[in-house]
């Protein structure tokens, strides 16, 4: 594990104190499973590795919640994410924002702005675009109505071709 841990030190994680704004903690969480992946850990090694970037009041939080399972307890990645959305991540949150996506239209962005948001809130509602198809509509169902209107009669496929034509109509 010492060496498991200097090559992710490496990558000069982030460290986490814990926080009251859920997107920080989101983007701290994005951010450090993003330098886990070249490591090719396992999912308690991930876990520990993750442990020891928790300072203040996270990691007052952490002993907390590791003093209440038992010392065999084996974390898989599902579970230590369940304890850390619980604590940082509340459900209003992530209700919040997937009620901003179903509301989500272009207005008065640019094709660009309003794609960056809707593949933004869009992990909020990953059933709610289940496949290509159905993301296709969603998001075109947010297009300013001129948009939508020239864009009707083109043979589109693929979520790819409706930005980059939904951008050229605009």
């Amino acid at each position: 594990m010492s060496n498991l841990f200097e090559r992710f030190q490496r990558y000069r994680p982030p460290t986490f104190a814990g926080t009251h704004r859920p997107e920080e903690a989101e983007y701290w969480l994005n951010r450090v499973t993003k330098l886990l992946r070249p490591l090719h850990c396992t999912e308690t090694e991930n876990v520990e590795l993750l442990s020891y970037l928790f300072e203040k009041e996270a990691d007052l939080w952490w002993e907390s919640v590791l003093c209440s399972i038992s010392e065999d307890h084996v974390w898989t990645w599902e579970a230590f994410e369940i304890r850390f959305n619980e604590k940082y991540l509340p459900q209003t949150y992530r209700h919040e924002r997937e009620n901003e996506f179903l509301r989500l239209q272009q207005g008065g962005m640019t094709v660009a702005p309003y794609e960056n948001r809707f593949t933004e809130l869009s992990r909020y509602a990953s059933e709610m675009i289940a496949n290509e198809a159905i993301k296709m509509r969603r998001f075109s169902a947010g297009l300013r109505s001129g948009i939508r209107s020239k864009m009707c009669c083109a043979s589109i496929r693929t979520y790819a071709e409706l930005i980059k034509m939904s951008a050229w109509v605009e």
